[in-house]
């Protein structure tokens, strides 16, 4: 029975090496495998895209294709844009945070009890460029799930492993962020290399080499399907150094994190506080689905009781949860 998940999990968006036995088969891989779920997905990706052309305008369809980002300053009224951010500076509901090196990540998720009792973040949710930017530019006709993020710089605890250049997964998928305050360069501004979202024959032989022996892979991250890329390797595939994104505040940047990306070094001591949004959808479903407040309020509900169930078992088992509750003071 096992062995049939694993194997079903082969058109899902499923990515690890080491936790699925035949995604992570070397035998299998030398064989393709992995480059051709890469091809599939990103056949049926564009696909989609052609189905959805009629949400976005054309200017932020050809950057986003050309760079693999788009970037739009002043994103919000000024009036607005201060509300949201007294609102968020504010927001400790929901609050959960994530250890990796010397970094902690900590978000919040916007459900419905958070815009009944915070009326200025129903300007994210009904905000109609935020949801045709992620209908199109995730491919799958959704609207996003929104957090509150704030990053927190360490400097005592190792490597942030999300500070080596790495992709997120073999298929199109978009984050997106407004920033709440500038970013300087040393709070740690997002990084990205324009047009490492684009699916060229360098990259597919890169893939397949990291494929044979991802299973294996020394990297904790590797294995698990975020492939990880040197700046030597970066110079072989001919694309650029990545670009840093030291914006004003009320700076929306959405990327398609199947492009080389990081998050910079940063000062010990300094933050980044930001509206998060993202979006993942099984890439080899071929259509658009319906963009429903009742899926939404599913998926956000399907989230939080997982997350609940994830810390339970860790906690049970005597282990630190990736992401824990946060509770308010």
């Amino acid at each position: 029975m096992r062995f049939l998940i694993h194997l079903f999990e082969i058109v899902t968006e499923k990515k690890s090496f080491v936790d699925n036995p035949v995604l992570g088969s070397k035998t299998l891989n030398r064989l393709g495998l992995h480059v051709l779920r890469i091809g599939l997905a990103h056949g049926i990706t564009r696909l989609r895209w052609a189905m959805l052309v009629w949400r976005l305008p054309k200017a932020y369809r050809k950057q986003f294709h050309k760079n693999g980002y788009i970037l739009i300053e002043n994103f919000l009224d000024e009036k607005e844009f201060e509300e949201i951010v007294a609102a968020v500076a504010q927001l400790d509901d929901n609050l959960r945070e994530c250890h990796q090196g010397d970094t902690i990540t900590q978000r919040a998720i916007f459900d419905d009890a958070i815009y009944s009792e915070t009326p200025a973040l129903n300007v994210l949710k009904c905000n109609s460029l935020i949801k045709n930017l992620f209908r199109y530019a995730g491919s799958a006709n959704h609207s996003p799930l929104i957090y509150k993020e704030n990053i927190v710089n360490g400097g005592i605890l190792g490597q942030d492993p999300q500070k080596d250049l790495h992709t997120d997964t073999f298929h199109p998928t978009v984050k997106a962020w407004l920033y709440l305050e500038d970013v300087t360069p040393d709070i740690g501004p997002y990084h990205y290399v324009e047009g490492s979202h684009r699916l060229s024959w360098a990259r597919l032989r890169w893939e397949y080499k990291k494929s044979i022996n991802a299973s294996q892979s020394g990297n904790h991250y590797t294995g698990k399907g975020s492939f990880r890329i040197s700046e030597a390797e970066l110079e072989e595939l001919g694309l650029p150094q990545a670009k840093t994104f030291t914006v004003k505040k009320n700076t929306f940047v959405l990327a398609n994190t199947f492009g080389f990306h990081r998050r910079g070094q940063a000062d010990a001591g300094t933050t980044r506080l930001s509206v998060y949004m993202q979006d993942r959808v099984n890439p080899f479903w071929p259509f658009p689905s319906f963009d429903c407040e009742l899926f939404r309020r599913w998926r956000i509900a399907y989230l939080k009781q997982r997350d609940r169930k994830e810390e339970e078992q860790a906690l049970g088992e005597g282990r630190q949860p990736v992401w824990a509750s946060v509770k308010p003071d």
